[in-house]
């Protein structure tokens, strides 16, 4: 309610599509037609809106985030001025700009499985725009300043700058820099190890749409099977669509209580997948 009240217009109508509303949830089926839709839907929308929700009493925090946000995308072009803030004590770690970074990124949505979807199909052209309360920046915008800050404070504490919330926002920044032929489901399923989401096979289901866009094939989500039918469906899929083995390089090896075999991804496991060095998958063969 909140949010419909933020974009609200006194003197015309919008008309607004909003994933949890307007997809059924408890339909598998029609879930499942939806999200082969998301790289549709996206890119016709006049705007694609993120909302963070109310800031509440940290309305403060929201507004220094967003302004310091804006100050290093506006000096991400210019060497000298990022390496004059990277010495400014109100712009790196430590700072009130820190704390404020750490709680405006410490919000449910960046953990999601879904928003890389909403970032990245639109593309630079369209970027969503991102709402917190009556604040808002535009993610180009918040993605250029992050990039700024990481290559500018990389041996002086990006990751202090951020929190470990850093862990969640690297692989997305990653993505979202990346070009569609880095879009294979290879490259995508082990950044998403981290990502929230309400059902274990959407850590999956989530990047279908991109995965399409870039020209790959896989089969199509399909709600009704189970977690481990779904792990050894795409493990499969990947290995034969992609004509890699790299997926492999990537699998934990610990069993579970699923029983699935080791080389299959587990979907169940938030965690932070590194590629194995002893992997001989990690290359071509």
């Amino acid at each position: 309610m909140a949010f419909l009240k933020r974009i609200r217009q006194p003197s015309y109508g919008i008309c607004v599509w909003a994933d949890a509303l307007c997809i059924d949830q408890g339909n598998e089926k029609e879930k499942a037609v939806q999200v082969g839709l998301m790289t549709l839907i996206y890119p016709q929308a006049a705007k694609v809106l993120v909302w963070l929700g109310d800031p509440g009493t940290e309305d403060a925090l929201v507004e220094e985030a967003f302004r310091g946000l804006e100050v290093w995308a506006s000096a991400y072009s210019n060497k000298e001025e990022q390496m004059r803030l990277a010495g400014e004590p109100d712009m790196v770690g430590g700072s009130s700009f820190a704390s404020a970074l750490a709680a405006l990124f410490a919000r449910p949505w960046f953990r999601r499985a879904w928003i890389v979807q909403e970032v990245m199909v639109g593309g630079f052209e369209t970027p969503p725009l991102v709402l917190c309360g009556r604040h808002e920046i535009s993610w180009h915008r918040v993605f250029t300043a992050l990039f700024g800050i990481f290559s500018t404070l990389l041996h002086t504490g990006a990751a202090e700058l951020c929190g470990p919330n850093v862990m969640h926002l690297t692989p997305l920044l990653q993505m979202t820099g990346g070009t569609e032929a880095d879009m294979s489901l290879t490259n995508i399923i082990p950044r998403m190890s981290l990502r929230e989401a309400t059902l274990p096979q959407d850590r999956v289901f989530a990047m279908f749409g991109l995965a399409e866009k870039s020209g790959s094939r896989y089969p199509a989500p399909d709600y009704g099977l189970s977690v481990r039918d779904v792990s050894l469906i795409y493990t499969r899929a990947i290995i034969v669509t992609d004509k890699r083995l790299a997926i492999l390089s990537y699998v934990n090896p610990t069993p579970g209580p699923d029983r699935l075999p080791s080389w299959t991804l587990k979907l169940e496991r938030t965690q932070l997948i590194r590629e194995s060095p002893d992997t001989v998958a990690r290359e071509d063969l």
